[in-house]
């Protein structure tokens, strides 16, 4: 996380890759390495570790608004706006899953839609 927030996010995700070797599962590790990526301008290489980690904890609504932001960047615009929708059933009060689900389904042509989310 410092790493991250000290905008050195190529080095937190090899942080993140050399944690996941003992603990491949850790979802806590899989999201902050698809942050990571993502800070990096890298969506596509974000999706399979944040795909994995909703796969394991598929409530957790973090990893599921940055799966949405993945999809949203590699233009799967459908697929984005279900995770973004599941991570703002998940956390309501989440201002940046808003945003980025209206950013979506403005891109989709859904404006009207997008304005009662924004």
């Amino acid at each position: 996380m410092e790493l991250l927030h000290s905008d050195q996010a190529s080095a937190a995700a090899e942080v993140c890759r050399e944690a996941l070797l003992a603990a491949p599962d850790d979802v806590d590790l899989l999201t902050l390495l698809g942050v990571a990526l993502l800070d990096t301008r890298q969506p596509r290489e974000a999706l399979p570790p944040l795909q994995k980690a909703v796969e394991r904890a598929p409530r957790f609504a973090r990893a599921r608004e940055n799966l949405g932001q993945a999809l949203l960047q590699t233009g799967q615009l459908d697929q984005a706006i279900e995770q973004l929708q599941k991570a703002a059933e998940l956390d309501p009060e989440s201002e940046s899953t808003r945003m980025k689900l209206g950013y979506a389904l403005a891109a989709l042509g859904s404006g009207e839609e997008a304005d009662t989310v924004f």
